[in-house]
C-alpha cells in the first residue's frame, strides 16, 4: 500500500481481482446479509399477505390517492384488522 501511494500510480482494474480484495469483500458480504435482511417493501407485503392478497395491496396502494386509502386503513386500524 506504501509503495503504491510513494510511486503515485493508480491501479487498474486489476485490484478487484486480488485476493486481498477478494478476502475483503467475502467477509463483508458474509457478515452484511445476516444484519440487513434484503426484502423489499413488496416482497414483505407479498410474504405477510400471500402472493394474492399482497400483490392487490400494493396495486392498491400505489393506485389510489392517500384521501381515498387513509379512511379504511384508520378504520381496520381502529377495528384491529391489522
Amino acid at each position: 500500500m506504501e509503495e503504491l501511494l510513494a510511486s503515485g500510480e493508480r491501479p487498474s482494474r486489476g485490484v478487484w481481482e486480488s485476493d486481498y480484495f477478494r478476502s475483503a469483500a467475502g467477509s463483508h458480504l458474509a457478515t452484511a446479509v445476516r444484519l440487513v435482511p434484503r426484502h423489499s417493501p413488496f416482497a414483505r407485503r407479498k410474504l405477510k399477505h400471500g402472493p394474492v392478497k399482497g400483490t392487490l395491496s400494493r396495486v392498491a396502494h400505489n393506485g389510489l390517492p392517500p384521501v381515498v386509502r387513509r379512511p379504511p386503513k384508520r378504520w381496520a386500524k381502529d377495528h384491529q384488522l391489522f
